[in-house]
C-alpha cells in the first residue's frame, strides 16, 4: 500500500527499499499526471457497461497487487487456476496500470469528441486537481 504513493510521485518509491522490501522495478506505478487527470475527468463523464467492467477488473488488480494487506491476493492463489504461478504479487500493478490508462483513453476520446460542451469540465478538473 506504501507504493501506491508512486501514482502522484514517481520517485517517492525511490527513497528507501528497506521500507518497501521489494525489487525496485515493482514499486513505482506512475502512469502520467495527464492520464490521472483524465481518469478523474471520467467519473464525472457518462459510463456504459465496459467502462464498469475495466474498473472492476482494474481495482481487483489494485488490490491483489497489495499482497498480504488484502486478502485478494491469498483468495486468487488459492481459487483461481494459475494465479500461483506469479511469484510477485505487485506485477498486478501493471494490469492495474494498464486498466486506469484504458479508461483515461475512453476520458479523452470522449472530450475530443464534444470539446466546445466538456471544455469547462477539463478546466475545472485541472484547476481542482492543482489547487
Amino acid at each position: 500500500p506504501q507504493c501506491f504513493a508512486s501514482l502522484l510521485l514517481p520517485f517517492s518509491s525511490l527513497k528507501s527499499f528497506d521500507l518497501y522490501q521489494i525489487d525496485n522495478s515493482m514499486t513505482n506505478g506512475y502512469f502520467g499526471i495527464i492520464a490521472l487527470i483524465f481518469l478523474v475527468l471520467s467519473l464525472f463523464q457518462k459510463k456504459d457497461g465496459m467502462f464498469w467492467f475495466v474498473l472492476f477488473l482494474s481495482l481487483v488488480c489494485a488490490a491483489a497487487s497489495m499482497g498480504g494487506a488484502l486478502p485478494v491476493r491469498t483468495f486468487l492463489y488459492k481459487w483461481v487456476p494459475l494465479m500461483n504461478a506469479f511469484r510477485f504479487q505487485s506485477i498486478f500493478r501493471v494490469f492495474f496500470i494498464i486498466g486506469f490508462l484504458l479508461i483515461a483513453a475512453w476520458s479523452f476520446k470522449a472530450l475530443k469528441s464534444n470539446y466546445a460542451v466538456n471544455k469547462k469540465k477539463l478546466i475545472r478538473t485541472i484547476r481542482n486537481f492543482f489547487a
